[in-house]
């Protein structure tokens, strides 16, 4: 399977100077396979095969995480930016509107973790 990693999305989770052509050489040789850079609307996008054993490696993040130990291995200085995630406090779903439709309820003795999203779509013409 093979999958499509814009340089800039790369670049939201990823701090190097490297550039596309090293990564790419320096990822193929000992991590993911970036099979060709294409240019795409002015973006370097990589090809990048993802084995079944290396699912870990079938996301943007995937490939940053990677790359961000592969780099620097070659002289090339990279480090994995950190993730900006809200995290309620035990109990705190203060930020559901009030016509939400859904009332999540939880006995901690059942189960100690509870995970939730909340997407705003609007159905419009595209």
């Amino acid at each position: 399977m093979n999958i499509l990693v814009p340089h800039e999305w790369l670049k939201n989770h990823l701090e190097t100077h490297a550039t596309p052509e090293e990564i790419q050489r320096i990822l193929s040789l000992c991590g993911p396979s970036v099979e060709r850079i294409e240019e795409v609307d002015g973006d370097r996008v990589f090809d990048i095969e993802v084995t079944t054993n290396r699912m870990d490696t079938a996301s943007v993040r995937g490939i940053a995480r990677e790359a961000s130990v592969i780099l620097p291995y070659a002289g090339k200085d990279a480090a994995l930016t950190p993730l900006h995630v809200y995290v309620p406090k035990s109990g705190d779903i203060t930020h559901l509107p009030e016509d939400f439709p859904i009332a999540i309820q939880n006995d901690p003795s059942m189960c100690s973790r509870v995970t939730c999203v909340i997407l705003n779509v609007k159905i419009k013409e595209s």
